[in-house]
């Protein structure tokens, strides 16, 4: 497998795994923004939207809860791409 096909798969993982950490820190959020600024259109997409998880609720419980009340819109975003199930594991 070519090298910048890895790197991209990698990438992906790393944006899935911010969802299931505890917190999405200051740190995340500046790797995250430096994602979605990436070429690949399904990763910026994907990074662009942790981060605005990230600005509602960047701790882990209730983020859910608090997207269905304030938020709607990022919680069907997350079920389109798939970012909702790295929520759980």
């Amino acid at each position: 497998m070519p090298k910048s096909n890895r790197d991209v798969i990698e990438q992906e993982e790393a944006i899935f795994n911010y969802l299931k950490q505890s917190h999405i820190s200051a740190t995340n959020t500046a790797r995250l923004r430096a994602l979605a600024a990436s070429d690949d259109p399904r990763l910026a997409e994907l990074a662009a939207i942790v981060i605005e998880v990230a600005e509602v609720k960047p701790f882990k419980k209730r983020r859910l809860q608090v997207l269905v009340r304030e938020r709607r819109d990022l919680l069907d975003a997350l079920e389109r791409t798939g970012l909702i199930a790295a929520h759980h594991g």
